[in-house]
């Protein structure tokens, strides 16, 4: 690929952007500095014209693919109305309507990231208990808020997070202490370790927060029963659960995973996919007597752009979008199963065996092994695959996650595969100068 123009733009941007990106964690890889100047559906172009296929979706909130000319119509004409006030026409109709499809949702409140959203919902889990401390898992993302990223636990009796060398969300900067006072981490699916926990510390913790799907820890489901063991448990100790859905909230199904998987929690945040991934927007959404605390002003909720017209506008356009076609979910999970089943059955003519996790709407490749070498964890394996389809103009998030979106096309598929060939010959090729 010629990146001549996109090289000589990294290098002029770095000057005056830190980084020369927009976001970063403590991660061994480079982040990917491609920039990008159009794109039409899930193909992308950078500044040189060369094109790209897009599963990376601005991490999974790119759920209509680009250019969805209802989606941008809708946009323009709220640009024709009023934009900066703080009430305007269309808060009534977005909360409807996120009401009728989050089981959760009876009041909502909007804020603009996913992290500022968990931050509120954890305030407002405090005031309803009277309790200080919040519950969270390993392996599971919540934003980049010092309180709730990274750590580690090691005291299985007394699971208090603490920093340690290595954290990919570890920081400088990070206040003194604020990891161990605040909460407390243990792993996801251990319902031994969970109840035991409660036992001793339930009386304590306000809110329980968890990802219903573990898109973060490479798109892992709960044991059968764990989720709702995890509901009951929140009852008998009178603590409120939370479902960070900021990822998977009008991805995995319209009512979001709690539908999808059944499971109730009493608070829920949404994001991302939420306004359709143009605009920034997100939500908390939870039961009247607990959103009422914002009602009656027990608990502070201010800030300039919460539900901003320009973004609800986005909202109102994405979830008619998602809502007005009963079979536009099944179609983009039956297309990205597709794509998923070919790259499985292609890495195996290049002796990879790769196992596909998660949901059809956001999918991560597991590179188990390759030939008959044990020379190579899966871990080496993955991201030596993920750099051969970055070089080949196949994107991803988080380095082995495929999000879809639902203009991906029949197109779209063969292009995918049409590349493949030339990606795993170079991941065989980086293999083999490693041995």
């Amino acid at each position: 690929m010629d990146k001549n123009i996109t090289n000589q733009y990294q290098h002029l941007t770095k000057e005056f952007l830190a980084g020369g990106v927009h976001y970063n964690f403590q991660n061994p890889f480079e982040v990917q500095r491609i920039h990008f100047r159009e794109g039409k559906g899930t193909r992308i172009y950078d500044l040189d014209g060369n094109e790209y296929i897009d599963f990376f979706c601005k991490f999974g909130a790119n759920i209509l693919g680009h250019n969805y000319e209802s989606y941008i119509l809708e946009l323009q004409n709220a640009l024709q109305y009023v934009t900066a006030t703080s009430l305007a026409y269309n808060e009534y109709e977005v909360s409807r309507k996120i009401c009728e499809l989050i089981p959760s949702a009876e009041r909502v409140r909007y804020c603009l990231s996913g992290t500022e959203a968990v931050q509120n919902a954890i305030r407002l889990a405090r005031a309803y208990t009277g309790r200080e401390k919040f519950l969270r898992f390993n392996m599971h993302y919540h934003g980049s808020a010092d309180n709730i990223m990274g750590g580690i636990s090691d005291d299985i009796a007394n699971p208090i997070p603490h920093p340690f060398h290595g954290d990919t969300r570890g920081t400088q900067g990070r206040a003194s202490d604020i990891l161990g006072s605040q909460s407390y981490l243990i792993d996801w699916n251990d319902e031994e370790k969970l109840e035991n926990l409660l036992k001793e510390k339930g009386n304590e913790i306000a809110a329980i927060i968890t990802e219903p799907i573990c898109v973060n820890g490479q798109v892992k489901f709960s044991k059968a029963g764990y989720l709702e063991k995890v509901r009951s448990l929140c009852i008998k100790y009178n603590i409120l659960l939370i479902f960070d859905e900021v990822i998977t909230g009008f991805r995995v199904s319209l009512g979001g995973a709690q539908k999808y998987l059944g499971v109730t929690p009493d608070i829920t945040v949404l994001g991302k996919a939420l306004a359709g991934g143009t605009l920034p927007l997100s939500a908390i959404v939870g039961k009247k007597d607990i959103m009422d605390l914002y009602a009656r002003s027990k608990v502070v909720h201010a800030n300039t752009f919460n539900g901003y017209t320009l973004g609800l506008a986005a909202a109102k356009a994405t979830l008619e979008i998602l809502s007005g076609n009963e079979d536009v979910y099944n179609s983009m999970e039956m297309q990205f199963k597709k794509i998923t089943d070919v790259f499985r059955q292609e890495g195996k003519k290049y002796n990879f065996e790769i196992n596909i996790l998660g949901h059809p709407t956001c999918s991560a490749y597991d590179c188990v092994s390759w030939g008959d070498s044990n020379q190579f964890d899966s871990k080496t394996l993955n991201m030596i695959l993920s750099r051969a389809m970055l070089e080949d103009g196949i994107l991803l998030s988080n380095t082995t996650t495929f999000y879809s979106n639902i203009s991906i096309t029949d197109d779209d598929i063969e292009l995918f595969k049409n590349r493949l060939p030339n990606v795993f010959n170079s991941a065989v090729a980086k293999i083999e100068k490693l041995k």
